[in-house]
């Protein structure tokens, strides 16, 4: 699995998006044996009505699910595709993969490493682009994109950070990018 926008926003404890349900079954966060970091962890929930506690704690920087989420990259190579959830760009390349998914994975271990990576933190960062991603994309995202994939000795990229509203799967871009966010989300599809 890859680290998307929505990962990243809940570790930012920006909950805009998820659903009254998603609240419960949380129960009590689980105390890690020190008082300072207990401490921590329960003013990180301050300001947050009570039945966001444990979500809070549970997905700052260091809890539990921010630690789970450590374990998964922002792009990864499979093969000769690459897969990321919005899009990997030549400033993404520069600033290196592996360094990206290292500071990444340090920031939601946490809890020595207090601030995310600002290349993250873009509106074209990789969990956010859309360049490969909209309808019709320009012809600069075209020969970037086989820029990128020429780079790392790729074929094709994956994302999905768009939803494709006309079916599961979505090629475009021949052959390079394969957009795959099919829209499960009821947010999203409209009740029939």
């Amino acid at each position: 699995m890859l680290l998307g926008n929505h990962e990243v926003m809940n570790v930012d404890l920006d909950f805009r998006y998820v659903t009254q349900n998603a609240w419960d079954g949380w129960g009590d966060a689980p105390k890690s044996g020190s008082m300072r970091l207990d401490l921590k962890a329960s003013l990180a929930a301050v300001g947050f009505p009570g039945y966001m506690k444990q979500r809070v704690q549970a997905f700052r920087p260091g809890g539990v699910e921010a630690r789970r989420l450590s374990m998964m990259p922002i792009a990864i190579m499979v093969g000769d595709t690459l897969l990321v959830h919005g899009g990997l760009r030549n400033k993404h390349l520069k600033y290196g993969i592996e360094r990206m998914n290292k500071e990444m994975a340090a920031w939601l271990h946490g809890p020595t490493v207090t601030d995310k990576p600002e290349i993250i933190d873009d509106s074209d960062s990789p969990i956010w682009a859309r360049l490969y991603s909209v309808p019709t994309p320009k012809d600069s995202a075209a020969r970037e994109l086989e820029d990128v994939l020429k780079a790392l000795g790729a074929k094709r990229m994956i994302v999905g950070h768009t939803p494709q509203l006309r079916g599961s799967l979505l090629l475009v871009l021949r052959p390079l990018v394969l957009r795959s966010h099919v829209c499960l989300s009821l947010f999203l599809l409209p009740v029939v």
